[in-house]
């Protein structure tokens, strides 16, 4: 049994641990500090490092304490130690965390400073980055002006050392929200069905319709499924950032099969329709006043009832 369990502990400490890898992001609790740096438990026999500076707040205080729970990402690993970094680019070693970041396609915050020709300013941690207008949003950019002063994560697009070692920084936001609406699509695709009831928010109105952000995927509520009664302009119904729950009517798959499929929603499957009590509502020979809403060779519709 000695010989055994000798044996089985030589074996364990000689297999590869499975850790986190760079670029991930991790959670463990803070299990010691000194001056410089906090120390997080990761599992097992994994310890990540962080620097101090990482969990001040704008005022220079510390914002974490022993036993707190830390979010961050792995940067690097460096004398047997994970090192971490909740900001990247706000570190000792700028240079360097920005260079995994771009590498290893991690998300960095910034905040977008002004507006300027063909894009924006974003600071990265102090660090100036540009972003193009059309690399800001996964949606036409009509107003400029409402971005600015907003904190987003970007992924960092190019990076070269300019004049005077100053760091040549491109970001894109609308590369990760595609990234992540990927994500959302594969999970959506596996419920979407005709006749499944989904909640999303507006994002578009056209006169014809109106668009549908479902999470990963777009579908359009045609403005004759906005309601049971007739509707002239979706405009009188939705608006942009509107929450609604809608019901799925059709999928039409894309022809070449690298577009995304056509969803086509309804809101008026969802409402009780009026024609379920009209003959006790409106029996034969009772009286009641309405209004012509339609004209037609062979006669006159008119609404008695919203």
């Amino acid at each position: 049994m000695e010989d055994f369990a000798s044996l089985l502990e030589e074996f364990e400490n000689k297999a590869p641990q499975k850790g986190p890898k760079v670029g991930e992001e991790v959670t463990g609790p803070i299990v010691s500090m000194n001056n410089e740096f906090a120390f997080v438990g990761l599992g097992g026999k994994a310890e990540g490092v962080i620097e101090l500076e990482q969990l001040r707040d704008i005022d220079g205080a510390l914002t974490k304490e022993i036993g707190d729970q830390v979010k961050a990402r792995v940067v690097s690993f460096r004398d047997g130690s994970v090192q971490l970094a909740c900001k990247v680019g706000q570190g000792s070693n700028a240079m360097g965390e920005f260079s995994t970041a771009f590498e290893h396609q991690m998300p960095v915050e910034g905040i977008v400073k002004e507006n300027n020709k063909g894009g924006f300013n974003v600071s990265l941690s102090g660090t100036r980055a540009f972003c193009p207008i059309s690399q800001i949003d996964s949606k036409f950019v009509e107003n400029p002006e409402d971005y600015l002063g907003k904190k987003f994560e970007f992924l960092i697009t190019k990076l070269e050392l300019g004049r005077g070692d100053r760091l040549d920084l491109v970001v894109s936001r609308r590369a990760l929200l595609e990234k992540e609406q990927a994500v959302l699509a594969v999970e959506l695709r596996k419920k979407l069905a005709v006749g499944t009831v989904l909640k999303g928010e507006v994002t578009t109105i056209k006169p014809y319709g109106a668009f549908v952000d479902l999470g990963g995927l777009e579908g359009m509520i045609h403005v004759s499924e906005m309601s049971q009664s007739r509707v002239s302009d979706p405009n009188e119904i939705l608006k942009v950032g509107d929450k609604v729950e809608v019901m799925v009517q059709k999928i039409v798959p894309s022809a070449d099969g690298k577009k995304s499929e056509r969803i086509a929603l309804s809101l008026k499957a969802l409402e009780k329709s009026p024609w379920d009590d009209a003959m006790e509502k409106f029996p034969v020979g009772s009286i009641f006043k309405g209004t012509v809403v339609r004209l037609q060779p062979f006669g006159a519709f008119v609404e008695i009832d919203k």
